[in-house]
């Protein structure tokens, strides 16, 4: 786990991705100090042990001491590699092939995150599935596989159809500020749609 400020976005909304690819990084300038810190102290260890073990030929007492200036240069390589470990993990990278959905690189730049939290989404571009909501004053039972029909903002004159898959039981606030229930459905129609188009359900 990591937590940190996102320092800079290398995508934009919607954008395309391949497995590899760098979607955001932290700000490692923290992280760079405490390696360089680290690499600082595991050299003065070495260096340590290295005027102790020629000593160790003379003297008995400094022989006793190489065992503990051993596990100070182990505890010294340990913490490096966990400082790498982390600043590896400080670049974020699509592990498959997909759409990033995220909200305005903006948001995003600059922002604290802790651990858990989300950051973005990537989507597979051909599963495609409806996201609606239902105000609470329109809150009507809708089964399992009741029908939906959906007109997008761009195309208002052709409907695309679909089936109710689930409807959350609690109410919440939906992204345009308004408290309702959040519901998705399958496409039954073989229609070519981008994700983040919007649109009204009926």
């Amino acid at each position: 786990p990591i937590e940190g400020i996102i320092g800079e976005v290398f995508v934009q909304p919607n954008q395309g991705v391949l497995p590899g690819d760098l979607i955001l990084a932290f700000d490692d300038t923290n992280l760079q100090s405490q390696k360089d810190l680290a690499d600082q102290e595991l050299a003065v260890a070495q260096a340590e042990y290295q005027s102790a073990n020629q000593a160790a030929v003379r003297d008995r007492d400094v022989a006793s001491e190489l065992p503990v200036l051993q596990a100070v240069i182990e505890q010294r390589q340990t913490q490096l590699r966990y400082t790498q470990g982390l600043l590896d993990r400080s670049n974020i990278y699509a592990e498959k092939q997909g759409i990033v959905v995220i909200p305005k690189v903006t948001e995003l730049e600059g922002m604290p995150v802790q651990v858990g939290e989300r950051l973005f989404t990537l989507a597979e571009p051909g599963e495609v599935e409806l996201e609606f909501w239902l105000a609470v004053g329109d809150g009507i039972p809708l089964p399992y596989n009741a029908r939906v029909t959906m007109f997008l903002n761009v195309y208002p004159e052709q409907a695309h159809r679909g089936n109710v898959r689930f409807v959350n039981y609690q109410a919440e606030v939906s992204p345009d500020g308004i408290l309702g229930y959040r519901g998705r459905a399958e496409f039954i129609t073989n229609d070519e749609l981008r994700i983040g188009w919007r649109g009204t359900a009926k």
